[in-house]
């Protein structure tokens, strides 16, 4: 039986300006990635790949897309692709729920 081990995560807001068309690339922290994108958004998590997802601004609308991450990228609780497919773009909005992976523990019973 699989069963979530612990609650999501809840940030605070960050406060960017993004030029239009930049592209946000978030992933798990490593120095390499912070040091090809130095806008990068990162977190310390071992459920987020180092090479996640990435976000963009285009005429005042934001996109989101999974570039083939292992545990997934979800936007209001639908996982965008399979396990290590890129997705396509998705548009975001507003109160939307991005969800970077899933924490599972599989639980064995006799």
């Amino acid at each position: 039986m699989d069963s979530f081990t612990r609650l999501p995560l809840r940030f605070d807001p960050i406060d960017r300006k993004v030029d239009d068309g930049e592209i946000l690339m978030v992933g798990r922290h490593t120095d390499r990635l912070v040091s090809e994108h130095p806008t990068a958004i990162v977190f310390r998590s071992k459920v987020v790949s180092r090479h996640h997802a990435k976000m963009w601004c285009s005429n005042g609308q934001w996109f989101l897309q999974d570039v083939g991450s292992s545990s997934g990228t979800f936007l209001n609780h639908i996982r965008l692709s399979p396990p290590n497919v890129e997705s396509p773009p998705y548009a975001i909005k507003d109160g939307d729920i991005v969800q970077l992976g899933i924490d599972f523990r599989v639980c064995y019973t006799a």
